[in-house]
Parts: C-alpha cells; structure tokens; sequence
C-alpha cells in the first residue's frame, strides 16, 4: 500500500532488484492517471487527489554480467611459464641497469590495478636495488575493450627526475594507454624511461609504441587472472585464462 497527500514525491527501496511498482486500484478513483518515477520503481496512480492506493509488484528483468568459474576457461599461459619467464626479464634487467643505479634504487611504476601481481614477482626478480610506485588510470570500466579514452585517476607518489625508470603494464593492446603514459613519465624527466608489459596484443595495435621487455606476444583474445580482471573479478586466479566470447551477456 502507498500513501501520498501531495504527489510531489516518493520515496521506494527497490531492495535487490528493479521491480514495477503498479497501481491496481483505489479509494477514491475519481482522478486521472499519474506516473511517478522514484528511486527505480515506475508507479501508476489513477486517483488525485491521491488518498490512497493499492500496489502490485511487478519484477523488471535487469541485465546482469555472468562470471563462469575460471576452472571452466582455457589457460593460455600457466603458473610455471609465468614464473620461468618474469625470472628471465628480472635477469635481462639486472644486466642492463647493472651499474647504474648505486645509491638510487631503479623505479618500477605499476599502472594499477592489473600489474601488481606482474610488478611484485617482477622487482623481487630483479637482483639489484629496486624500488615501486604506481599510476591508475581508467580506460576499460565494465567493458571488455578499451573505450579509446584514458583518464588519469593517481599520479606517482615520489619524484623520478634523474632516475632511471621501468613503467609496468599488464597488457599492452592499442598502445593508448601506455602512449599517454609514456608522455606523462617524461615529464617528471627520468634518466630513463623503458617499459616491461606481462602481455602484448600486436594486432590490436592502434599507435605506435613497443616494450622493451615482453612477457608473452598473444592473440587477440580477452584475458584474465595474474592480476587481470573482468569487472573486478578473476584478479586472483593464478594463470592467465581466455575469457569465453559471450560469457557476459
């Protein structure tokens, strides 16, 4: 039952879902029908002055993301093969930045939230002095393809000018992000700037830009696990998996 002298407003909890809230009758239906959309429910009032009226709720069908479970998915890359090969760029980078870090530790800056697990295994990798900060940027939301559009949400915490920098990124796809990136680093005028990426996608290619350092060329096949996700899930999985087409619809 909803009661409301003046019409003006409405105030309904949907709860867990969307439902239609409809009018199914009155005590005083001698007015003309009103829709009132409040805080998700639809409601149709067939009387004004508004005395009282009687409600049927109606569920609304709501799209929502499917998550099947990541045993379910095929791995394209496993836990050892990740292993082998961070153990093989931590060693590349030692013998490059052999030498040239004494007394400023080399910076390794992760694009949050995807490369923390590829930037952890990565410094401990790494046998001489290194140290880590992070940038976030957006530019996937819920979707499975980068919208084109990146937006800056946290800056480095700590200044790099005359440092020799490694930007670490989970996945390097178009090259919009780590270009931008890239752009940004040096402006905080590093010693040096080069760029480790876990995956790279060729194909997906949009602007020209490489890494220096590859963990692994793959298809153009959307990922998770080893840091990646799928709105926010899948972080955890240990392996990197091919998310099934048409798994969110």
């Amino acid at each position: 039952m909803v009661k409301d002298d003046t019409l003006a407003s409405q105030s309904i909890s949907a709860g867990a879902t969307r439902p239609e809230l409809t009018a199914a009758g009155s005590e005083t239906n001698t007015g003309v029908l009103r829709s009132v959309q409040a805080d998700g429910l639809i409601v149709d009032l067939r009387t004004r002055p508004l005395t009282r009226a009687y409600a049927t709720l109606i569920p609304m069908p709501t799209s929502t993301l499917a998550f099947p479970p990541a045993a379910q998915m095929d791995v394209l890359v496993s836990r050892a093969e990740i292993a082998e090969r961070v153990s093989e760029i931590g060693r590349q980078i030692t013998a490059d930045y052999e030498g040239q870090t004494t007394g400023h530790p080399l910076v390794l800056i992760g694009v949050l939230k995807g490369a923390a697990i590829f930037l952890s295994d990565l410094a401990r990798a790494i046998s001489i002095d290194n140290t880590f900060d992070f940038v976030a940027v957006s530019s996937y939301g819920r979707a499975r393809v980068s919208s084109g559009a990146v937006k800056l949400i946290k800056d480095i915490d700590n200044p790099v000018e005359g440092r020799h920098v490694i930007l670490v990124e989970d996945i390097l796809d178009t090259g919009l992000t780590l270009s931008y990136l890239r752009g940004l680093m040096l402006q905080h005028k590093p010693a040096s700037l080069k760029i480790a990426t876990c995956l790279d996608k060729p194909s997906r290619r949009l602007v020209p830009i490489e890494a220096d350092y590859v963990g692994f060329k793959i298809p153009n096949q959307f990922v998770i696990g080893y840091g990646m996700d799928y709105s926010e899930v899948y972080r955890n999985v240990p392996d990197i998996r091919i998310f099934p087409n048409g798994a969110d619809h």
